[in-house]
């Protein structure tokens, strides 16, 4: 199975921190948490839950903290969530059987996913498939019958 590097932006998540680790327990075999300025304890949390943690100077620009993170990962493959994304048990496993069988041509997946508002009502992303890099253009991916 090839290995899987899991990366958050962070500041100031140590209350959803924990949770969401636990939901993406057994995918990733690395964390890259990347900590933008916290000052609520979250770099020591993740150090204590088996995260590298990296200090970045925020500079109003989420590329620029993501190529930091994606810059000290190491697996084949990234996954990105924010500290307060959760992976469901069923969802867990699917991503687990995909990692399982990974093309070995650059592939990149765009996963459908749900939040909650603040009143607690689940709300679904609007659906995109996969995307497939062809060349210098970005092409949808079919998925294989």
């Amino acid at each position: 199975m090839p290995s899987i590097s899991l990366c958050l932006i962070v500041r100031n998540e140590a209350r959803f921190l924990a949770a969401c680790l636990a939901s993406a327990a057994g995918v990733a075999s690395q964390i890259v948490v990347v900590d933008t300025g916290s000052t609520d304890g979250t770099p020591d949390l993740a150090r204590e839950l088996g995260a590298r943690v990296y200090d970045f100077a925020w500079v109003d620009d989420f590329a620029a903290a993501r190529n930091a993170g994606q810059e000290k990962a190491r697996g084949a493959w990234t996954l990105w969530l924010d500290a307060d994304d959760r992976l469901d048990g069923e969802n867990r496993s699917r991503l687990s059987r995909l990692i399982a069988r990974l093309p070995s041509e650059p592939v990149g997946f765009i996963l459908n996913y749900r939040s909650r508002s603040a009143a607690g009502r689940a709300r679904r992303a609007p659906p995109r498939g996969p995307v497939r890099r062809a060349g210098d253009r970005s092409a949808p991916c079919r998925p294989r019958t």
